[in-house]
């Protein structure tokens, strides 16, 4: 077996451990959880394991979930639709809607609006432009592959640094692999370009980081040969793994 997986398999049973002596003994009073909608069923699970409701109610960890469920986009790693709401459920959450967007022009919003109304899993919820956003303009392109598209938003850039326009534009891939292509088709035509590395800094090919974290957060173990272990969390084959099924078998209320 190779030494990294030894070593994933030893951080996954220390992590088994933790979360179990964690269970019994609630080691935090308040949770803040970001993002909510992007929970996956492996991350859901660590949240039951760190605020577990079996305890007595004076004991018990209260939480704060902050999230869209317009934004949930992360199915494919196994984070469903519904998880805000089970997420309320689970945890006795009382629900704050904040209908007003601050951040974008009235026709982006108005646009979002007219997209996601027709989504048969979303709540009945009001989606509002702020009063004084900016009207914005919103323009849709159809492609008859990816050349045309990246030639296409090459040639516009090029065009907007040439007018002296180009002060500052972002072009959101759904891949790093799109980015690294529009880049390099970019600098080919003399745009400048900034891409956006990674958040922690790794290559988007080395060995993936998994569970450490988790191991920091509920119980003070030294810390494991890998530097991270975040990203087992957040892969859908997590909640297939042994590990998983007995931190269920652990935390699920019998």
């Amino acid at each position: 077996m190779h030494a990294a997986n030894v070593s994933r398999a030893t951080t996954l049973c220390r992590c088994t451990e933790a979360l179990t002596n964690v269970a019994n003994n609630p080691r935090y009073s308040h949770l803040l959880l970001d993002e909510a909608q992007d929970t996956s069923e492996a991350q859901f699970a660590l949240l039951e394991a760190l605020a577990p409701q079996a305890v007595p109610l004076e004991r018990r960890t209260t939480i704060t979930a902050v999230g869209d469920p317009d934004q949930t986009i992360y199915g494919f790693r196994g984070t469903r639709s519904d998880v805000l709401s089970r997420i309320a459920t689970r945890f006795d959450c009382v629900p704050l809607a904040l209908p007003t967007n601050y951040r974008c022009a009235s026709a982006i919003v108005e646009m979002a609006r007219a997209v996601i109304e027709g989504s048969a899993v979303r709540d009945e919820a009001p989606l509002l432009a702020a009063r004084q956003a900016a009207a914005g303009q919103v323009r849709a392109f159809q492609f008859d592959g990816r050349n045309a598209e990246l030639e296409f938003v090459c040639g516009e850039l090029q065009a907007m640094q040439q007018r002296g326009e180009l002060r500052s534009v972002a072009v959101l891939c759904r891949l790093r692999v799109q980015c690294a292509v529009l880049r390099k088709a970019l600098m080919k035509r003399g745009v400048k370009t900034l891409t956006a590395a990674p958040r922690d800094g790794r290559n988007e090919h080395a060995p993936g980081p998994e569970l450490v974290e988790v191991c920091h957060v509920v119980d003070p173990l030294p810390p494991p040969p890998l530097p991270s272990y975040a990203s087992l969390l957040r892969s859908p084959l997590f909640p297939r793994t042994n590990c998983f099924n007995k931190m269920r078998t652990i935390f699920e209320p019998q």
